[in-house]
């Protein structure tokens, strides 16, 4: 998905190709070990033919859509973002579609009931 601040040019649209925000800041997860997400978002800007200039890295997800609603960039987020309302910022899907393979590990042997329920909730969220 696309972050967009508000009124925005593609707002508006149903969905946005990624080499439309090709002039745009980007605001991106933090590099290096940190986050996988910094060198996906780098990977799909090069397969749509650009390559930000100067990403705006910030460490949480809640930071970077802040940072969208302040006017500082635009970001390129999965869909489970969205859950982040905020006044100031439109979620817009990519006319491209990206996938983000996901993981859940758990300790072998007995996990506490509030552990299985957490796993219970992660595993009907992916499955929809």
């Amino acid at each position: 998905m696309a972050v967009l601040p508000t009124g925005h040019p593609p707002a508006g649209r149903r969905e946005v190709p990624l080499v439309a925000l090709a002039d745009e800041s980007i605001v991106v997860h933090p590099s290096r070990d940190r986050s996988s997400m910094h060198g996906r978002v780098l990977a799909a800007c090069a397969r749509a033919g650009f390559e930000p200039s100067a990403p705006v890295e910030v460490g949480e997800s809640a930071t970077l859509v802040v940072f969208v609603a302040a006017g500082h960039g635009v970001a390129l987020v999965p869909e489970s973002v969205q859950s982040l309302r905020l006044d100031g910022v439109t979620y817009l899907p990519f006319v491209e579609t990206e996938a983000v393979d996901l993981g859940l590990a758990r300790r072998a042997g007995p996990n506490s009931p509030a552990a299985e329920q957490v796993a219970v909730v992660i595993e009907a969220c992916v499955r929809r």
